[in-house]
């Protein structure tokens, strides 16, 4: 601003103006896509951890943090704090959740981003039914099968549980061991199978000898 006067003097002051532009709605980042064994099951990775640490906004800053179940059976979840950037989830119940990141700016504006945490099902096996065997037979063979819904069986193992002496198995891994070295009496032999975030399913077979 400048003024005149009538001799022609003059004085200015300056008033700066900053026009800033329209808030842009935060950007939200729920983290990669993971998956756990359900709580109360055998095996590692029974926890999922969720992670907003990636979220940003883009000419302000990022007020709250909301964490919710989209999509699966909600009460089978349990978010530690959903209202944490990070936090943790446990499940009870195998399946597909979608876990659904709410991000609100200091404008007010939100942005959103979905996780899949898929719970696994553990894995089960079959032994065969009990059976009985002649004491003078040279050897006996032990036949499982095993399932897994998720198509990731790692592994099968056989193992003796108890028997009137300590047999000898032809191998330990896979579906088929031969059994020699026994005596008259009741065995209990067990076969586990094992997947890739080592949850673990067994069943047992009798034999009598």
């Amino acid at each position: 601003l400048t003024a005149s006067d009538s001799a022609g003097k003059t004085a200015f002051d300056d008033v700066m103006v900053t026009v800033l532009g329209s808030n842009q709605p935060p950007v939200a980042n729920a983290g990669s896509d993971t998956r756990i064994n359900p709580q109360g099951s055998v095996g590692n990775d029974l926890i999922a951890q969720l992670n907003g640490s990636g979220s940003n906004d883009p000419n302000g800053n990022i007020a709250s943090y909301s964490w919710d179940v989209v999509e699966g059976a909600a009460t089978k979840v349990s978010i530690v704090n959903k209202n944490a950037q990070n936090t943790t989830l446990t499940a009870t119940t195998p399946g597909k959740y979608v876990i659904r990141l709410t991000v609100t700016d200091d404008g007010g504006l939100q942005g959103t981003d979905d996780m899949i945490v898929s719970v696994n099902t553990p894995p089960t096996s079959n032994a065969g039914p009990d059976f009985g065997v002649s004491a003078s037979a040279a050897s006996f063979v032990l036949s499982g099968t095993s399932f897994d819904a998720d198509n990731d069986s790692a592994y099968t193992l056989w193992w003796q549980i108890d028997g009137p002496n300590r047999v000898n198995l032809s191998n330990f891994y896979g579906n088929q061991t031969t059994v020699t070295g026994f005596v008259a009496g009741k065995y209990t032999f067990r076969f586990f199978v094992v997947d890739s975030l080592k949850a673990l399913g067994y069943d047992d077979v009798v034999v009598t000898v």
